[in-house]
């Protein structure tokens, strides 16, 4: 499993605050939590579905906030397999956080990739979103994604920085 280097430019270098002290105004409306999957075919649906893929078309590619990104229903898999977690239940969030990023960050990891993160900020939730696009030569693959607290999500905050909507 990649790792992201640490020799990158961080948050704080950009002179951006820590997400747990931005104001409010930088936070969305949450969406709703999807239903926690039985098993792990289940979650996988649960997970599909949100994103608009069917086992009839399990592959689509759809413009996302000044990208093409490629969504495959064969490598959503890795999200749902760890089933405590239950983070299929996120996958409206990760959605609108591609859709509506707060911050988007160009990381480098340890295995020579760039990746995309997407993080996004919810109000009145715990829970918050860091989507990761893989950067492939044959395109934009949405790799994974995580809800974290807010105070995670800034170790993520690393490499060059794309996007920032409290910088507009």
């Amino acid at each position: 499993m990649a790792t992201i280097l640490g020799d990158q430019k961080k948050f704080n270098e950009y002179g951006l605050s820590k997400l747990k002290e931005l104001p409010s105004v930088y936070f969305q409306a949450k969406p709703n939590l999807l239903d926690h999957g039985e098993n792990e075919s289940d979650a996988l649906n649960t997970l599909a579905s949100a994103f608009g893929v069917t086992p009839e078309n399990p592959i689509i590619r759809v413009p996302i906030f000044n990208l093409e990104i490629t969504i495959d229903i064969n490598l959503l898999s890795h999200i749902v397999e760890k089933r405590a977690n239950g983070r299929e239940r996120f996958a409206l969030f990760a959605k609108q956080t591609l859709m509506q990023p707060h911050e988007v960050w160009r990381t480098k990891y340890d295995d020579n990739s760039y990746r995309y993160i997407y993080i996004a900020l919810f109000d009145g939730s715990k829970y918050h979103i860091a989507v990761i696009i893989n950067i492939m030569a044959n395109g934009n693959i949405l790799w994974n994604y995580m809800n974290s607290e807010l105070r995670s999500l800034d170790r993520l905050r690393v490499g060059e920085l794309l996007y920032c909507a409290s910088q507009k």
